[in-house]
């Protein structure tokens, strides 16, 4: 794939911004930009979750547990992010909703490549594993209102631990 193009998806997807007879510049997050991106995976990611969660089965969350056991074991960054992705991903994937995934997936990116990459396995690590367990539970028990609350919640102290690591390194 020609650079040119590679920039264009990027630009696409508001990793970079295209800058008129000047090239491309990666777009750095402020904390307004976090917020908004977070407002949005909030409805994105609850749209999805009430369509997935119907259609969970024991296999199902099964493969969302066994993720999530190796997420917890993962000390390394990049392998960490990797795996709480897959937890998402699995835990959205039976709500069938492509466009939807796609938009998470790419908000995701967004404030992963910014924020998330500041942040190590050890931040939250028992927080996150704890949330991430309650959503495997509320899933399981096919209580949409009850899971809807816990990945609210999730997000909502994502979201602060992005800011705060935003507001450390500034």
């Amino acid at each position: 794939m020609p650079v040119r193009e590679a920039l264009l998806i990027l630009d696409g997807e508001g990793l970079v911004s295209m800058l008129p007879n000047r090239g491309a510049m990666v777009v750095q997050l402020n904390e307004h930009d976090v917020v908004e991106i977070f407002d949005l995976r909030r409805l994105i990611e609850t749209y999805l979750l009430t369509h997935a969660i119907p259609r969970h089965d024991a296999k199902s969350l099964a493969r969302t547990e066994a993720i999530q056991l190796e997420l917890e074991a993962e000390d390394n960054r990049s392998g960490w992010l990797e795996g709480d992705r897959q937890f998402h991903a699995r835990l959205y994937e039976p709500a069938a909703k492509p466009r939807a995934l796609a938009m998470a997936s790419t908000l995701r990116a967004q404030v992963e490549r910014y924020g998330l990459q500041r942040l190590s396995p050890d931040t939250r690590r028992t927080e996150w594993a704890n949330e991430h367990r309650e959503l495997i539970a509320t899933a399981r028990s096919k209580d949409v209102a009850a899971c809807r609350k816990v990945l609210m919640a999730h997000l909502d102290q994502t979201q602060e631990a992005v800011l705060n690591r935003i507001r450390t390194a500034i």
